[in-house]
């Protein structure tokens, strides 16, 4: 039995990413590593089920310790972008 391939960006840069469900249920598309800078404004979490579900850090608000960590949105970090109608 071979181990299920974790998942990775589709767009070409092949880098690990997460699924989240965002403000509104929305699903969001995650960088998998914590961000390095610690500037992103969404804080992800994962509940006793084991599901990801990020919020949006208010100004001056930080991550809860040990409960929640930083990520960055994939499409802010994706070097290979799809551009679409007028994005030159």
């Amino acid at each position: 039995m071979s181990a299920k391939k974790p998942p990775q960006c589709r767009a070409g840069c092949e880098a690990p990413v997460m699924w989240a469900q965002g403000p509104g249920g929305i699903s969001l598309l995650f960088d998998k590593t914590p961000d390095p800078t610690g500037t992103s404004r969404y804080a992800v979490m994962r509940d006793t089920r084991l599901q990801l579900h990020a919020r949006v850090l208010d100004d001056g608000d930080q991550p809860r310790p040990g409960v929640e960590k930083r990520h960055q949105l994939h499409r802010d970090t994706c070097g290979q972008q799809r551009k679409g109608p007028g994005d030159g």
